[in-house]
């Protein structure tokens, strides 16, 4: 999401024209996701997708891709909301991050 929101904002002709700040409002959602936050994180990805939903003079591909993966990090979001891990506590807490398993030989 956040490489879409990018190129969006890159690719306007001007800074005021279409979502100037889509790229910006991507990221407190990411880190209210890995710091616990799961409810405002929600908040945010919905205002963030209405957002999204009422610009239809940007590449109508990007936005839609951008309000696809949205959408689908929305649901995911709220079907694991009690398995989201707050990283943030756990790194502040000296606790490692889970490393991946080595692959078998």
């Amino acid at each position: 999401m956040q490489q879409i929101a990018d190129h969006i904002a890159r690719s306007q002709p001007s800074p005021i024209e279409a979502l100037p700040t889509i790229d910006r409002d991507i990221r407190p959602v990411k880190w209210r996701l890995w710091h616990g936050r799961v409810d405002r994180a929600i908040r945010d990805l919905e205002r963030l997708l209405a957002k999204v939903q009422g610009s239809r003079h940007v590449s109508e591909f990007s936005i839609a891709r951008l309000h696809s993966l949205g959408v689908q990090l929305l649901t995911y979001i709220r079907s694991n909301r009690g398995a989201i891990v707050d990283y943030g506590k756990r790194y502040r807490a000296g606790s490692a991050l889970p490393r991946p398993s080595p692959s078998r030989q």
